[in-house]
């Protein structure tokens, strides 16, 4: 599977944006209980049950919503392509640089 696939799979489906928010979610709760224990606890079960009630809902949410382009009524209407419109060559300019005048300097001496 190509990351150009897997972007699309958490961008464009339910079980995808479902998963992401998941993860972010229990990445906060996991810190959260760290940070108050000192300890990642994998055992306990409020640390997967709030992850996975908030993503549920996010989704939800979202599937609910008909104006949601992504999972509402309008996810599966076909929208037809609009045509691709010709791109331009830009034409080449050409412009002459004056010339540089290149001169020495002139040592100076004091006089006496």
């Amino acid at each position: 599977m190509s990351p150009q696939e897997i972007q699309n799979f958490f961008a464009n489906t339910p079980l995808g944006h479902a998963i992401g928010v998941f993860l972010g979610t229990f990445l906060v709760v996991m810190t959260a209980d760290w940070s108050d224990t000192g300890v990642i606890n994998m055992a306990n079960w409020q640390q997967w049950v709030i992850p996975a009630a908030s993503s549920a809902v996010a989704v939800l949410a979202s599937w609910l919503n008909p104006q949601d382009q992504r999972f509402g009524k309008r996810a599966f209407v076909a929208v037809p392509a609009a045509p691709a419109a010709p791109v331009k060559k830009a034409a080449k300019k050409t412009t002459k640089k004056a010339a540089v005048k290149k001169t020495t300097a002139k040592k100076t001496t004091k006089k006496s």
